[in-house]
């Protein structure tokens, strides 16, 4: 029953991987039929890497088939919806302090799956250490784009408030 756990522990958090780098794919893939750039080409690889890697590694363990099936079937999911609903996620990764945030959010998971997973299998130094480096690096990630967010929405608000004040005036 640990093992299974561990299993499902460990699926959560490469499924992190495997949906972000999913997604940026299959956006970045239908956005080819337009023109290809080199920002296009750098997303396709860096969306290989960052989903397809960690599937590649860890294919040659000795887990069961059902966990390399299931994170094969997210990583491709991933992809095929990040190519249907492009014009849907459009408009919030035009939002780039929105972006900044869910990535912070996605390291900050992936930092507390990595710890509750060393927990699990009771490897607390280095699982410790890792986990709360992710965390920590996605909590920076995170407060960086909400303070980019804050600052942009403070400045509309203003914007909005000078207006109404010269239309009184």
């Amino acid at each position: 029953m640990a093992e299974l756990k561990e299993y499902i522990v460990l699926l959560a958090f490469l499924s992190l991987f495997h949906i972000v780098g999913g997604l940026v794919f299959g956006t970045t893939l239908r956005g080819l039929g337009r023109r290809i750039t080199g920002r296009s080409i750098f997303l396709l690889v860096w969306s290989l890497f960052f989903g397809g890697v960690p599937l590649l590694m860890f294919l040659q363990s000795d887990w069961p088939w059902w966990v390399h099936a299931t994170r094969a079937l997210v990583l491709f999911g991933s992809a095929v919806l990040g190519f249907i609903l492009k014009d849907s996620l459009q408009g919030l990764l035009q939002q780039g302090h929105m972006v900044t945030m869910i990535l912070g959010g996605v390291f900050m998971t992936a930092g507390a799956g990595l710890v509750a997973s060393r927990i699990v299998a009771e490897e607390f130094p280095l699982g410790l250490l890792m986990g709360t480096i992710f965390f920590l690096v996605g909590l920076g990630i995170f407060v960086l784009g909400f303070r980019g967010w804050k600052k942009e929405k403070t400045q509309a608000d203003d914007a909005w408030r000078f207006r109404d004040d010269s239309a009184e005036g």
